[in-house]
């Protein structure tokens, strides 16, 4: 298996690229072009983290429910006089989040309002760090039906820190998060902070590890 390593790295280490002085930028052939991405800095971020508790039971992104919409059916009824396939053209379908989505995702938005006191999102890349924590015993693991798909659990919190504590969910490009059970009451520990370089070494250590 071969790796790959960025300009930046390879900077990092002491090489060179043919391009630089020449003014002209690398092009890889067959490869689209970056757009909208955000290159590595070589200074380390200034932002301190975002850290804070929610004391909240952790709860799954509910799927969006989609129903037909009440007024396209009677405007339906009203112009197709019979035929279906012109009351076909006259449905609407409407795609709603569940209250109960709409009410976690507000308690968490607000806190972290909170802790933000005023600050703008941070820009740029970021790393999200999660730990869901489940009232019990805490020797057994959080895999009961009632805790939760982890993935949905993320996405619920992510959503709700989304234009906050960063600018929009697709900076995040480090994340880690555990489902916990505890002796204690339930809650959720976020932290939010400017992505590491180092965070890229140590992905590809993650895959170096595995590849001999």
């Amino acid at each position: 298996m071969t790796l790959k390593m960025t300009r930046a790295q390879a900077a990092r280490l002491g090489a060179s690229s043919k391009d630089e002085g020449s003014g002209k930028k690398a092009t890889r052939p067959g490869k689209a072009p970056d757009k909208g991405r955000v290159a590595v800095s070589s200074e380390e971020p200034e932002r301190a983290p975002v850290t804070f508790l929610v004391p909240l039971r952790p709860q799954s992104k509910h799927r969006p429910r989609t129903y037909p919409d009440e007024r396209s059916i009677r405007k339906g009824f009203r112009e197709a006089k019979g035929s279906v396939e012109e009351f076909m053209k006259h449905l609407r379908m409407r795609t709603v989040t569940t209250s109960e989505t709409r009410t976690f995702e507000k308690a968490v938005a607000q806190a972290a309002s909170m802790q933000m006191k005023g600050q703008p999102a941070i820009e740029g890349p970021v790393e999200l760090k999660l730990v869901f924590m489940l009232s019990g015993r805490n020797d057994v693991w959080p895999v009961g039906q009632g805790d939760g798909d982890l993935d949905n659990l993320e996405k619920s919190v992510s959503d709700a820190l989304n234009g906050i504590t960063y600018s929009d969910d697709r900076m995040i490009v480090s994340k880690q998060s555990w489902k916990v059970c505890i002796d204690g009451p339930d809650g959720i520990w976020i932290s939010v902070s400017p992505a590491r370089n180092d965070a890229i070494i140590e992905a590809l250590d993650v895959v170096g590890s595995h590849a001999s």
